[in-house]
């Protein structure tokens, strides 16, 4: 966590000397309490294995990934704009659906809720986070398996 806080100062000083946008991404397997509660605690770390393998394989080199708490994981898309960011929020959203987690014989079906945000230069990058995690968590209490985005109020414009 403190090495994705590191590495997402520095992008968003990047992100800032070149006007590009950048995008952070908050990904929540679904029902994960459910994986350890009914097939244990080996079954639920494989399950965060499989889920971190996947968001690496989906990404670009430039773009960073964190497991930030219990089932959580945040991503950062730099030179990303919110558009960009749904379209990788959306493919990897299918990737995990695609790939059920296999457990001796079952195959359990893994699901993802993600939440995004845009940076905007007036705020700090916990604060884009924040509204990340907002949209995760919007996402999550409107039935999972979605991509809620954060949609910020327009600056206001130079008087």
């Amino acid at each position: 966590r403190r090495g994705f806080l590191e590495k997402g100062a520095e992008e968003l000083a990047r992100s800032r000397r070149s006007g590009k946008p950048l995008c952070v991404l908050m990904a929540d397997a679904d029902h994960f309490k459910r994986i350890n509660d009914e097939h244990g605690h080996a079954a639920g770390d494989r399950a965060l294995q499989t889920l971190g393998g996947l968001l690496r394989g989906a990404l670009r080199t430039q773009d960073l990934v964190a497991r930030w708490g219990g089932e959580e994981f945040i991503l950062l898309l730099p030179e990303t704009d919110l558009h960009g960011a749904s379209l990788v929020a959306e493919s990897i959203r299918r990737r995990v659906g695609q790939a059920p987690l296999a457990i001796g014989e079952l195959d359990l079906p893994l699901t993802l809720s993600c939440g995004l945000a845009e940076h905007r230069p007036d705020r700090n990058l916990e604060a884009t986070i924040a509204h990340a995690d907002a949209a995760l968590y919007r996402a999550k209490a409107e039935g999972r398996d979605r991509i809620i985005a954060h949609r910020a109020t327009p600056m206001p414009s130079p008087t």
